[in-house]
Formats: C-alpha cells, sequence, structure tokens
C-alpha cells in the first residue's frame, strides 16, 4: 500500500474575522455615546430656546399701543420725581411688564429716565424690538437680555 499525498488538493480555507469581545463592547459604548449626545442635544434644544427677540407685527404692536394707552393717560401710570422739579412717569423710569416680560421705551431727541438713558445698562445688552418715527421723535421700545 501505497500513502501519499496529492499536493494538487489541498482544501482552500477562507481567513477568519476574529472579534473579540472587547472590540464589540466598544463599539456598542461608541453607539450609546452617540445617542446619548443626540438626545441631550435634542433636550438642550427644548428647555434653552433660542432667544429671540419680538418680531411679529402683532406681538410688538401690542406693546406700543400699551405704551401708548400709559402716554395717553388710559393706563394708570403715577408721576415720580426724579430730582427736585424733575418728574416722569414710573413706566418710562421703571419700564411697564407684559405678559410676564419688563419693556422699556424712551422717546429719540427727548430727556429719558429708562435704564438704557441712564447709562445702567449698554446697547450690547438689550433687544431692540421697535423704533418707530412719532411726529418728530422716534419712539424706541426694548427689553433687557436674559441669559
Amino acid at each position: 500500500m501505497v500513502n501519499f499525498r496529492n499536493a494538487t488538493h489541498t482544501r482552500a480555507t477562507t481567513p477568519q474575522l476574529r472579534v473579540s469581545g472587547a472590540q464589540v463592547l466598544w463599539v456598542l459604548m461608541m453607539i450609546e455615546f452617540v445617542m446619548l449626545a443626540a438626545l441631550v442635544v435634542a433636550l438642550a434644544s427644548i428647555v434653552f430656546p433660542e432667544r429671540s427677540s419680538l418680531q411679529r407685527g402683532a406681538d410688538v404692536a401690542f406693546v406700543r399701543d400699551a405704551i401708548a394707552a400709559r402716554a395717553a393717560g388710559a393706563v394708570a401710570d403715577p408721576v415720580i420725581e426724579i430730582a427736585p422739579g424733575l418728574q416722569t412717569s414710573a413706566s418710562s423710569l421703571r419700564g411697564f411688564a407684559l405678559d410676564g416680560t419688563v419693556y422699556y421705551y424712551y422717546y429719540e431727541r427727548q430727556a429719558g429716565y429708562d435704564p438704557l438713558s441712564r447709562g445702567v445698562v449698554s446697547e450690547a445688552e438689550i433687544d431692540v424690538l421697535l423704533r418707530e418715527e412719532v411726529g418728530t421723535d422716534a419712539l424706541v421700545i426694548y427689553r433687557l437680555q436674559t441669559d
């Protein structure tokens, strides 16, 4: 009996991909991290919405009408003495609240006692909502930025 191997009939082996348990764990952790980061970004955009000034015409008109009502005396706006002989309306000095937001205003080319006119805040700290010509002056309505 003759025993010999035929070299031409060797079995072809396919390379096997060896993945360890640690590699699978790292890949799963990275996928979980990406999903968690996306969830945090989505929740942050809901909880901390982008600050925007009033740009819808109806909202600005509502604030402007409230100022006009105070100026016309239709809404009680007590007069405050700032200095001896110097008086102004309370809303001109302290602003007024509508729907939980405090709005300030002043008329350009007139003495103003609002925080911006007095230099208590800078222009970088306010959101200007409206600048509208009223007669010879311009009405400027703004609110303080909230961070």
